[in-house]
């Protein structure tokens, strides 16, 4: 028996030998708790960003949603006069990449009708010119309850065209919050 197996031993069978074994053990339970529980917290110790960004949920719930869009049937058949969520979502056309199909498809999908109806959503073509919006004329939009473009003065749509030129979206943003 070597040195270090003796003093492991003798320190196993002393009353401070088993009180630091047990912190040990009960340490090591608690690291590999925390660390299977808390991977996903930015703000935690134990946040893995090799795997944590992981897309693979995201991309299924994206096709079921694109899936969901494209059957013939209609979302919602009728809309509750009392619903239980209203969804207010702004859009503007971005490229290569548009989100409102996945957007409201993964909403929507899975669903029960019954659910659906209790849903309300509202979107705003956040555009001077909102059929160069590629989801503009969709076929599932005449789906949703509403589905709204501007609706100012030829004045402030001429001045909104100017921010929009000016690509200065923060003073657009803030004169459209003004004029609802």
């Amino acid at each position: 028996m070597s040195s270090a197996s003796r003093a492991l031993s003798t320190a196993a069978r002393t009353p401070a030998g088993r009180a630091l074994g047990l912190t040990v053990v009960l340490w090591l339970i608690t690291f590999f708790y925390c660390k299977h529980k808390f991977w996903r917290d930015p703000h935690s110790a134990f946040f893995d960003s090799s795997t944590v960004y992981d897309q693979g949920y995201s991309n299924v719930r994206s096709q079921e949603g694109l899936n969901f869009l494209s059957q013939a049937k209609p979302m919602i058949d009728i809309p509750s006069p009392d619903p239980v969520i209203c969804a207010g979502i702004v859009t503007v056309r971005r490229n290569p990449i548009q989100y409102l199909n996945k957007t409201i498809g993964s909403m929507l999908a899975g669903l029960t009708d019954e659910e659906r109806s209790a849903i309300h959503i509202r979107l705003l073509f956040a555009e001077t010119e909102p059929q160069m919006h590629p989801d503009y004329h969709q076929r599932w939009l005449g789906h949703l309850e509403s589905a709204e473009t501007y609706n100012v003065t030829s004045e402030s749509l001429a001045h909104l065209r100017e921010l929009e030129e000016a690509r200065d979206f923060y003073e657009k943003g803030v004169l459209c919050v003004n004029m609802r």
